[in-house]
């Protein structure tokens, strides 16, 4: 089994070092979640119970995207079908998401 941390990009690994460096308010990030092609739905209930508060917007193939509290990452990450996860940012000009 893979180390689940290993799972997160390095601007994820970098974000969760800052916020734990400060008082997390638990407010959820625009995450990108890639899974096993094997993957079936169950998965994404999974997704959901796992990291508390996540919600799944859309599945493309073998990724999702979702919005999860930061906390909650590393958790969803020893998720076995979950192969790597992002932390996703802007595009430039582009305003950030609502909500």
């Amino acid at each position: 089994m893979a180390d689940p941390y290993s799972k997160l990009s390095p601007q994820t690994r970098r974000l969760l070092a800052e916020r734990r460096t400060e008082d997390d308010d638990g407010r959820p990030v625009d995450v990108l979640i890639r899974m096993r092609a094997d993957a079936e739905v169950k998965t994404l209930q999974q997704v959901e119970g796992k990291a508390g508060g996540a919600q799944v917007r859309t599945v493309a193939g073998d990724v999702a995207t979702a919005s999860a509290p930061l906390g909650a990452l590393l958790a969803l990450a020893e998720l076995h079908e979950v192969v790597a996860i992002e932390v996703t940012t802007p595009l430039e000009g582009e305003a950030p998401p609502t909500g």
